[in-house]
């Protein structure tokens, strides 16, 4: 592996419960957290191991191995029947196209979207977020990715 990608949507907020993001836009979510639950299992409880807003993510699980443009794209198809709604919720709160990044090799490794494809990102009102996670050969890439900071 040199790399591989994982893609999901996310709505933060601090006053708009998940359910409440779920029932708004139509679609459940694969992962729900809320205000103070705990960010990341290992650390010492505390406020600074806390969540410090609601999350509602969609994440499709496609193969990692495909490439960051085509997990996109087939993102926005599958968000594609809610965009309206998703538009609507996106100016109460943060929405997110999420993208984690697995790479054993070389950090700097190019990635490139297509303009069609960020300008339907964008038309979402959802910011673009990248995590890069440097591997070795022998991770295990089915982490729920639980310790990114974008919260």
């Amino acid at each position: 592996m040199s790399h591989s990608f994982s893609v999901a949507f996310r709505f933060h907020a601090d006053h708009i419960s998940p359910e409440a993001m779920t029932e708004r836009i139509g679609i459940e979510p694969t992962d729900v957290r809320r205000v103070g639950d705990k960010h990341l299992p290992w650390r010492p409880d505390g406020p600074e191991n806390q969540w410090s807003s609601n999350m509602w993510v969609y994440d499709p699980d496609y193969d990692r191995s495909r490439s960051l443009e085509d997990q996109l794209k087939s993102l926005l198809v599958e968000l594609a029947p809610e965009k309206e709604r998703i538009q609507h919720l996106a100016r109460e709160a943060t929405a997110v196209f999420y993208c984690a990044c697995f790479s054993s090799d070389h950090p700097e490794t190019m990635t490139e979207l297509s303009p069609e494809t960020l300008a339907e990102m964008a038309s979402y009102g959802a910011m673009f977020s990248l995590s890069h996670y440097l591997c070795s050969e022998d991770d295990d890439e089915d982490d729920d990715d639980d310790d990114d900071d974008t919260d």
